[in-house]
């Protein structure tokens, strides 16, 4: 077989002329097959803090929360995880009702207009039984509350209208053991709630139900989320189905402007308000309010014997005694002064905002995406669960002791730098580096292979070098790489030596920086110089991605405008394919190349940007694989290299967000990766995957799968509509209407069914430019007077015309039959030569305004206002 001399591909839709290996052989039937290896969910770092009410018990040692699109289950000893995967987007609220053993989760609306829906699924083994698509439902799915026995469901979402709906009859089977789905197609999709009502304009974010099943109610609360007003709601089923909400009133002298959260102690409901005061409602109105804090309150949480447990947002634990209608402070904790306490504010205060009590003790999440688990009585904090970056976080590294298993990423929003310990499986608690002064966020990190030192890459062009485990700056260590963001660093280590200060590196140890200013930085790492040794230029647009060849003398990098260039390192000199072609390179992590091809190929609807972050790497299961990471949230896993448009491949879902990184973790065998690590941009999510020879992969629902001739949204069916008032634009009578054998048909700017409004092209037959015939009207404008019917004649006289056809008529001969109808009515004497002249600038007028019905409707006004002051 001849050799291939060059490949002219598609990478990102941008054509790109790419040169194979010499060794290069067409791949075989095989080769395109999707890989026998698969990715499975191991474990999920991080903590969905948006959400109020998103963490609840279901066991003395498990519990469950949602991070990006994932619901996870946790289980305290021993430590471990179960996924329910199948939300297709993140993961908006939560809820569990204890009657069923049963969860139901909601999430925000996915692209394509489908409209969010609503999961019911078994925590026990992470089955999906039910989705519930309400067609009022936009946006996102707020917030879910289950009534004490279980049969009842209520949905709030953001709409129009924030309605809440509540469903019955959802699970496909019940049995006196419990849940069953043997012998039954899941899940079942059901679009109908059972009743539904508009709760204001207000949004609600937050629900609560309620656990005396006799007098069951749902208060519903905005949790300082919107800006345009107050709410706190309590809702009732009443006469069977019907729903009924009832407003809270406040002491008009200490009312809030927000309710944060809600909870129920003995049929009563307690709500924090945002100015410091927790009020007690009997009914609708509140009958005892006190002042706990100078901040926000962000829960209450009922414990024994009348004792309350409140927390402020300005990180203080409130425990307090009701008794007699008031409520007494007993202490006030601060989070630093609990045991454990002081590592958890280490970074920054907690802004707390849920909480579930159980046996083993109290879950508290916060805001800035912490979820730790405390002891009351004890005030001590015994573990911290999971914790998120507070912003978007776009940086991520592994340390290459492949015993230590200690990972690193940075957020792009809040300049701080967190650890992880895979082995256990939770973050570093107290190993937080926080650069205060700095506000351009953190972009890049890169471990040295001693391990001794780390590089972070500022969005500002500052690169700055830390020694570890100390995470203190190295003497020279501040540095700048022009002024734009560093996206890519990559350490250029080819030996070991006695370098500078003690860390272990070579003299000739580089560090190759990346920076959007389309240039290339190489520093050294092993001296105290600030300056470049030499710069790297030839990009035409920011440097995104970039790798170093395994002797660390060639660098690929990739840039915005899809070019992929190759540069040698030590002689700063740009060089070609053919130089580079059998090259291996270390740590593979560029999108773009010619091994990558296939990957484009087979995601053809992807741009440049599309693909966010790939690796390459050699799997413990005995394959070269290629996982990749995009902005539809999901990540691919080819075979490596892919080559071929025809490429098989595995999708796997749970991020709820772009996936902006990837790592791998070693095996027993170093040379071999035995998990794979990505990162969610903006979801918060750290998710580790076991790459395992078979697996059961794990999809979020799409119905365009199940049903693709069915749109996921559906209009509930709608009675007849009442007899349309006509408004004063609207000129065709029932003569006219008559005389033409439509019957009742309306005018061209009535919205069809319901519907949008139709096209020009979908109309029957444009109108005619052709003048009116001299002689097709019957009596002039004076004869007319101010008869009613003077202008259904005017308008019979036009459809008398052979053309245009009064069937299809449009916009301009709505103008011009207004404006005749006007002249009729003594409100103009024009020439009858004139009309002709009127009627065609009226033609052309309305082709320029084929926009919707507001725009016709205001053309139609403005010719009558103009045909009005023509004749004075």
């Amino acid at each position: 077989m001849a050799p291939v001399k060059s490949t002219r591909a598609l990478l990102g839709q941008r054509p790109t002329v790419l040169l194979p290996p010499s060794n290069y052989v067409e791949p075989s039937e095989e080769d395109l097959q999707a890989p026998s290896s698969q990715l499975q969910l191991d474990w999920a770092y991080g903590y969905n803090g948006r959400a109020v009410g998103a963490v609840h018990w279901i066991s003395d040692e498990e519990f469950v929360f949602s991070v990006a699109a994932v619901a996870v289950v946790q289980c305290l000893h021993p430590a471990r995880q179960r996924f329910f995967v199948g939300h297709s987007q993140r993961i908006t609220c939560l809820s569990y009702c204890s009657a069923w053993k049963l969860c139901a989760s909601g999430q925000i609306d996915p692209k394509g207009g489908q409209g969010p829906f609503i999961c019911l699924w078994r925590p026990a083994d992470c089955i999906l039984l039910t989705v519930l698509v309400c067609p009022l439902h936009e946006d996102q799915i707020t917030s879910l509350c289950f009534s004490p026995d279980g049969n009842q469901l209520f949905s709030l979402a953001r709409d129009s209208a924030n309605t809440l709906a509540m469903w019955e009859s959802f699970l496909p089977g019940k049995t006196s053991c419990g849940i069953t789905s043997a012998g039954m197609e899941l899940p079942h999709v059901y679009r109908t709630p059972v009743a539904k009502v508009a709760t204001g304009k207000v949004g609600g974010f937050g629900m609560v139900g309620s656990k005396d099943a006799a007098n069951f109610q749902v208060a519903i609360f905005d949790a300082g989320k919107t800006g345009i007003g107050l709410l706190l709601k309590f809702v009732h089923v009443v006469n069977g189905p019907e729903l009924q909400g009832r407003s809270a009133i406040f002491p008009p002298s200490s009312a809030p402007r927000h309710v944060l959260n809600c909870a129920w102690m003995d049929g009563e409901c307690l709500a924090c308000g945002d100015n410091g005061y927790l009020y007690m409602f009997q009914g609708t109105s509140a009958s005892c309010s006190q002042r706990i804090a100078t901040a926000a309150l962000g829960f209450a949480v009922p414990l024994k014997n009348k004792e309350l447990l409140v927390a402020s947002k300005d990180s203080v634990l409130h425990f307090c005694h009701f008794s007699h209608q008031k409520l007494e402070e007993v202490a006030a904790v601060p989070f630093s002064q609990l045991k454990g306490g002081g590592l958890l504010t280490a970074a920054g205060p907690l802004r707390p905002n849920t909480a579930a009590l159980g046996t083993a003790g109290l879950l508290i999440g916060s805001e800035n995406h912490h979820l730790f688990l405390l002891d009351p009585l004890e005030r001590r904090v015994k573990q911290l669960l999971q914790l998120s970056h507070t912003g978007a976080v776009t940086a991520m590294a592994v340390h290459p002791e492949p015993q230590m298993k200690l990972l690193a990423t940075a957020g792009a929003q809040d300049a701080t730098i967190r650890f992880w310990d895979v082995n256990e499986h939770q973050p570093v608690v107290g190993r937080v580096l926080k650069f205060e002064e700095d506000q351009s966020g953190i972009f890049s990190l890169a471990f040295h292979s001693s391990g001794r030192l780390l590089a972070c890459g500022f969005g500002d062009g500052q690169l700055q070098l830390l020694s570890f485990p100390a995470l203190k700056p190295v003497p020279g260590g501040r540095r700048w790489a022009g002024a734009e963001r560093l996206a890519a660093l990559c350490f250029l280590d080819p030996g070991d030596g006695y370098g500078y200060g003690g860390y272990g590196m070579g003299m000739d140890d580089m560090l190759a920086v990346g920076s959007w200013d389309q240039t290339v930085y190489i520093f050294s790492s092993s001296s105290s110089s600030k300056s470049p040794l030499r710069l790297l230029k030839g990009n035409t647009s920011s440097v995104t991605h970039m790798q170093c060849s395994a002797e660390g003398t060639y660098l690929m990098t990739n840039s915005k405008d899809g070019q992929v260039l190759y540069f040698n390192v030590l002689s700063g000199e740009r060089v070609t394919q053919e130089t580079v072609k059998n090259c291996s390179w270390k740590d593979w992590s560029c999108p773009m190349a010619w091994h990558t091809m296939g990957m484009w190929a087979a995601q053809r609807h992807f741009g440049i940007s599309g693909i966010k972050c790939c690796r390459a790497f050699h799997a413990v299961t005995g394959e070269a694989l290629l996982a990749a990471g995009d902005v539809s949230h999901q990540i691919t896993l080819f075979h490596f290299p892919s080559l071929s448009g025809k490429q098989g491949f595995h999708r796997y879902d749970g991020h709820g967000g772009f996936v902006s990184c990837m790592a791998t973790l070693p095996g027993a065998d170093p040379t071999t990766a035995a998990a794979l690590l990505t990162l969610g941009g903006d979801d918060g999510a750290l998710l580790q995957w076991r790459l395992v020879s078979r697996a059961v992969a794990a999809r979020a629902w799409h119905e365009e799968e199940r049903q693709p001739q069915q749109a996921m949204r559906l209009r509930e069916g709608t009675k007849a509509a009442a007899p349309r008032r006509r408004p004063p634009w609207d000129f065709e009578d029932a003569e006219e209407e008559a005389l033409k054998g439509r019957g009742a048909a309306r005018g061209p700017w009535v919205q069809h069914g319901g519907t949008d409004l139709p096209y020009a092209e979908q109309l029957e037959e444009p109108l005619s430019r052709q003048p009116r015939r001299q002689g097709g009207t019957s009596g002039g404008a004076g004869e007319a007077g101010t008869c009613p019917r003077a202008a259904g004649a005017a308008t019979t006289s036009l459809a008398a015309e052979p053309k245009p056809r009064r069937h299809s008529l449009t916009v301009a001969a709505a103008a011009m039959v207004a404006a005749e109808r006007l002249r009729a009515a003594g409100k103009t004497t024009a020439a009858k030569d004139e009309r002709p002249t009127q009627r065609q600038h009226g033609g052309l007028f309305a082709e320029r305004h084929w926009l919707d019905s507001g725009a016709i409707i205001a053309s139609v006004a403005r010719q009558v206002k103009r045909s009005g002051s023509d004749g004075g």
